[in-house]
């Protein structure tokens, strides 16, 4: 009869509780993934609930106070994220002479109610006074915080830089006012994090790169570096001397 070999109890007891301790933590994982997938369907179901809320809301409001949201989103949002914006340039394209109306109306007003107009009735945008659209953008321009509202300069304009380079040289004497504004700029996205921090852009560049299209320079080629930069703004100061 052969005898057990009691040398090897402990090694086959540590296994098994190495075992069940295993299998409690994978349990507890699993219960903890589920928790976490419960938790993560029920704040998208609570986001959702919230976007459908204030999209019936928008829905329900005359344009004025669309066009008073808008006012307020433009101190801290971009246009395209504004639900205002969207609001009106997806259901409110048959406003479009109303919302001039009340634009020529106010004797200051922000940059999204104007963009708003733009992209619903660009004829009646542009009958909108030229220097109200500068302040605004000048204003939108002064105040932004996060870029993505301008677009990369080398890579690509959003509409409120379109619509400052399309002012011509009106826009030119407001925009050499921030030429010395070193100011820098932030912005959202992955892609676009990179490119701001190869470029390092600044508030003042923003200003050279529109300065650039409304002189029909290719703005693609904006010096990478600062100095190259400083010394294009030096030269554009110089006019004025």
């Amino acid at each position: 009869m052969m005898k057990r070999n009691k040398s090897n109890i402990p090694i086959v007891i540590a296994l098994g509780i190495a075992l069940l301790a295993s299998s409690t933590i994978l349990a507890q994982d699993e219960v903890k993934s589920d928790i976490t997938q419960a938790q993560h369907l029920s704040d998208l179901k609570a986001l959702k609930i919230k976007r459908d809320s204030t999209h019936a809301a928008l829905k329900q409001m005359e344009l004025p106070a669309l066009v008073e949201q808008m006012n307020k989103d433009s101190r801290t949002r971009e246009h395209f994220n504004s639900s205002a914006y969207r609001e009106v340039v997806n259901n409110r394209k048959s406003e479009s002479q109303a919302l001039l109306k009340i634009i020529q109306k106010q004797e200051k007003v922000s940059y999204i109610p104007l963009m708003a107009l733009r992209k619903i009735n660009k004829k009646a945008y542009e009958e909108t006074d030229v220097q109200l659209r500068l302040d605004a953008l000048a204003d939108a321009l002064r105040e932004t915080i996060v870029y993505n509202r301008w677009g990369i300069p080398h890579l690509y304009w959003q509409a409120p830089a379109k619509s400052m380079i399309e002012l011509g040289e009106d826009a030119e004497k407001i925009l050499k006012s921030f030429l010395s504004d070193e100011s820098p700029c932030a912005i959202m996205g992955y892609e676009e994090e990179l490119e701001m921090e190869a470029y390092k852009y600044r508030r003042c560049d923003y200003a050279l790169a529109m300065i650039m299209e409304i002189r029909d320079q290719n703005v693609k080629e904006i010096p990478k570096d600062t100095a190259g930069r400083d010394k294009m703004i030096e030269e554009i100061l110089a006019e004025e001397e």
